[in-house]
């Protein structure tokens, strides 16, 4: 006798979605043994993806230490070339422009310093990513660029964090430099505790907008996440300081709007870096940082908002992480122009962190996204970069013929390509892996297995459909 018929994925305990208007084009990830990790990711003129991050590599007594590297890949991610920088220490990029014949790129140098500390980093290279010239910024203490900003006047402007000067323990560090490398000038900003520049973009006056976190200006004991305005030669016109008194806020990353404000998105109610408690931080300001609207969700679901981006329809593209039961998902969440969610889509297996540091929209109108991926019970972790276009296609096709069925002991799988289906017991362990081929495939309940099962199939792209199991016995 059949059984309740289709697995519904909204009951899923892994907490994977998936609609018939997302499919992911692919999910890659590549790296060496150790915690790799992209950090930025963009469109180049070509079509072509060009990523930025760190990649561990062994030294000469054997330890780890991080390269710098660069990444060139197709659209349909096939990696066309890869190029490390580096000198012996920890050597990281962090973000990343084009030119019409060149690519420039800020993050830390260990290797290069001139005082046998770390400095920001900047460097250019041609576009096949060879280096042409390095410099360094910085002085005794710890010094990092975290964003490059190609300006209207045909500089550059580097955001990023300096306990070598400044008020406090770390201040937040703005460099305006030429085209060459050369520093035009440079500002502090900060208290006495530690103040960050994260994300900035270039204001309507020619001025700047640069954001973070700030312990010096926070309404509590915890960091809060700031907005600051600077005029064109980096003198502070105003701040504006979003936060709660008793835990940690941060904004990651600031998109301006087609109406002349701004969308920021970043973290909330991060408390002892326990990630549980915590939402993504969303809102809209005005050009003077005022709050138009606050459209923060997730409170409590361990969620991080790590980048924005406008798409060409609009609307917005969020980058980040969620925590469910078995996971950290690699997160991408679409709103519409008032903040409004219209998808969301996690990407992820069981026990896996999977982060999203970057995101872009590329012209043909699918996002991409680069950060890391990993199992939780070892310390590696690899470039993880995933595509997910917003149409219909694959497995979304699917759906309606219902991709897992269930009988009364037995599932019926049916996938428009070969992959892999895994059945877990509520206490997270496996009772059984198989790979499956395209077409359907009938599968009988575990021997013993008793109680709620929980269904899990992954497609050769790594789309996951998931859901729950209760095998009737005969």
């Amino acid at each position: 006798m059949r059984s309740y018929v289709l697995l519904l994925l909204a009951l899923s305990i892994f907490g994977t979605s998936i609609t018939a208007a997302q499919h992911i084009s692919f999910n890659i990830q590549w790296g060496d043994d150790g915690m790799d990790a992209a950090q930025d990711i963009i469109e180049t003129k070509e079509g072509n993806m060009l990523i930025a991050g760190g990649l561990s590599v062994r030294n000469t007594t054997n330890n780890y230490i991080y390269n710098g590297f660069l990444t060139l890949a197709d659209k349909d991610g096939e990696i066309i070339w890869t190029k490390q920088y580096g000198g012996g220490m920890n050597d990281v990029l962090i973000s990343v422009v084009e030119y019409d014949d060149a690519y420039m790129a800020t993050g830390y140098t260990q290797s290069y310093s001139a005082n046998g500390s770390q400095d920001v980093l900047l460097i250019k290279t041609d576009k096949n990513g060879n280096e042409l010239w390095r410099k360094n910024f910085g002085g005794t203490g710890r010094d990092e660029g975290h964003h490059l900003l190609k300006l209207s006047d045909g500089n550059l402007l580097i955001t990023g964090i300096t306990d070598s000067k400044g008020a406090g323990n770390l201040d937040a560090w703005l460099l305006k430099v030429d085209t060459a490398g050369n520093l035009l000038w440079d500002e502090t900003f900060g208290g006495t505790e530690l103040d960050d520049a994260w994300d900035a973009v270039e204001a309507a006056d020619g001025g700047y907008i640069f954001t973070g976190g700030t312990w010096s200006f926070a309404t509590g004991s915890l960091d809060d996440g700031w907005i600051v305005k600077v005029d064109k030669d980096g003198k502070e016109q105003w701040r504006q300081v979003y936060g709660s008194s008793e835990d940690q806020d941060w904004f990651w990353s600031i998109e301006p709007t087609n109406d002349g404000n701004y969308v920021l998105t970043g973290v909330n109610n991060y408390i002892n870096l326990d990630p549980r408690p915590q939402g993504l931080f969303f809102i809209k300001v005005n050009p003077d940082g005022e709050l138009i609207w606050d459209k923060s969700f997730g409170l409590g679901q361990g969620m991080s908002g790590n980048d924005i981006k406008s798409t060409a329809d609009g609307n917005y593209i969020i980058g980040g992480y969620r925590l469910t039961s078995t996971r950290f998902e690699f997160l991408f969440i679409k709103t519409n122009e008032n903040g409004d969610t219209l998808w969301t889509k996690g990407v992820g297996d069981f026990q896996t962190v999977n982060h999203c540091h970057a995101v872009t929209a590329t012209t043909e109108g699918s996002v991409i996204g680069a950060g890391r991926g990993g199992w939780s019970q070892t310390n590696n972790f690899d470039i993880m970069m995933v595509k997910v276009s917003d149409a219909t296609s694959g497995l979304a096709d699917e759906m309606h013929d219902q991709v897992i069925r269930q009988f009364a002991n037995h599932l019926m799988i049916h996938t428009p390509s070969k992959g892999q289906l895994r059945v877990y017991n509520l206490q997270g362990q496996m009772l059984h892996k198989e790979d499956i081929p395209q077409g359907k495939t009938m599968f009988k309940a575990p021997l013993n297995s008793q109680g709620l099962l929980l269904v899990e199939v992954t497609l050769k792209n790594g789309e996951t459909v998931t859901g729950k199991w209760i095998p009737l016995e005969n």
